[in-house]
């Protein structure tokens, strides 16, 4: 789990491929989730894409691993049940013993019946508490598993459409490039209409210089998703390391 976490970091760094570096070939569940999120999110597919695969291989980890509890379910409610047979045949057995003796009645005959009845309830449940604590404490670590998946993948999905401030970008303590994605996919910066190439290549001078600049990128809401994230990897590639994301509204 802390792979994951500090995957995670990483993506919120920008640093998206030092992030599947680190989650590549773990077997966690939670870490090859989050690998298939970032690795979706840095091609550019659908969201809604990215988000059915991430589920369908979530939920069929998941399922393995509570397949693998069965067993112990199984044996945690029929323990008891035994034991409790037990003690029904063993009460019967008594009773045919003390019928069978008539009126020469020895409590020796009873008590042995009886003994034998309650010794196994008592195994079926030696049984059965070990194997019921030992299977709540597995499926709350499954319970906690789920929860780890669902919230390391919700915030890939919402890092990037989201403001994401960094401190002291958001604080006035530096320098900021001002850019911004109108609809048409026109880009600006710093009030100025350029191309793609052109805005790179001047984000890129300006990160030379001391102290680097940060970067707020302004998208219009009607433009797509992945047009926002492949701009943001390009961004990144170029060496922005502070990137404060606005959408505005969706114009009528």
């Amino acid at each position: 789990m802390r792979r994951a976490a500090a995957a995670l970091a990483h993506w919120r760094e920008g640093n998206s491929f030092d992030a599947l570096a680190i989650l590549e070939g773990q077997r966690n569940p939670a870490a090859q989730t989050l690998f298939r999120a970032i690795r979706g999110r840095i091609a550019a597919l659908p969201e809604a894409r990215v988000r059915e695969e991430v589920m369908r291989y979530g939920q069929g980890a998941l399922f393995q691993l509570r397949l693998g509890l069965g067993p112990l379910e199984v044996i945690g409610t029929l323990a008891p049940l035994l034991g409790l047979l037990g003690t029904v045949l063993g009460m019967i057995k008594a009773f045919q013993q003390l019928e069978a003796a008539g009126n020469h009645v020895d409590p020796a005959i009873l008590s042995g019946g009886i003994r034998e009845a309650l010794l196994t309830t008592a195994v079926g449940l030696c049984v059965a508490i070990p194997v019921v604590a030992l299977l709540n404490w597995l499926e709350r670590g499954v319970d906690h598993l789920a929860h780890d998946m669902d919230n390391f993948v919700t915030q890939i999905f919402t890092e990037d459409l989201s403001t994401v401030a960094f401190a002291r970008i958001a604080a006035g303590e530096q320098d900021v490039l001002r850019t911004l994605l109108g609809s048409g996919d026109q880009l600006a910066l710093d009030g100025g209409v350029v191309d793609e190439e052109t805005l790179l290549a001047r984000i890129k001078e300006r990160l030379t210089g001391k102290p680097k600049p940060g970067v707020q990128l302004k998208a219009d809401g009607r433009i797509a998703g992945n047009r926002i994230v492949l701009l943001m990897e390009e961004l990144r590639k170029v060496g922005v390391k502070e990137l404060r994301l606005l959408t505005l509204p969706a114009g009528p």
